[in-house]
């Protein structure tokens, strides 16, 4: 079996066992599932607001063909409390990556570069950076309670 169909499955599986098959419909790569998008700063701006607050980048690859990243979008960056401590610890981007070669989505030279760089083949994860470009940690999919956790924890450690 291919490598993206298995993919495919186990995404399927995912969603069955998340319960989020309702969300399971197609969208467009322009659609934005959450209202508190505007969270997101563009790459290259992030990298400079990075580097003159010290604040570390928080990098969201995703894709619009992603039931899961619909749910962490919504869950992190969706709810006030959790997108208020994305903001204030971290300098938030959103990047859109390709879910495979036969993927159609629209995706940006620095999403791409990204993705290569710190070994992203699948979505949704994120990845903290530090000011300094020091790579903290990253999370492809887990609970809520998890993500902010991991969040937390990596900050302080941009700060040592």
């Amino acid at each position: 079996m291919s490598k993206s169909k298995l993919l495919a499955q186990a995404r399927l599986l995912a969603i069955a066992i998340a319960g989020l098959a309702p969300l399971a419909r197609p969208v467009s790569p322009q659609a934005t599932p959450v209202p508190m998008t505007n969270l997101f700063r563009p790459y290259s701006k992030a990298i400079a607001e990075s580097k003159s607050t010290g604040k570390p980048l928080l990098l969201f690859f995703t894709n619009p063909h992603c039931v899961p990243c619909y749910w962490l979008e919504s869950e992190i960056f969706g709810k006030p409390d959790s997108a208020a401590l994305v903001n204030r610890l971290y300098v938030p981007v959103r990047l859109v990556t390709k879910l495979g070669p036969t993927d159609k989505t629209p995706e940006t030279p620095e999403a791409r570069l990204a993705a290569s760089r710190y070994g992203i083949v699948a979505t949704p994860n994120l990845v903290a950076i530090s000011a300094s470009d020091r790579f903290l940690g990253s999370v492809a999919w887990a609970g809520r309670d998890t993500v902010l956790f991991r969040l937390e924890s990596w900050a302080k450690a941009a700060r040592r």
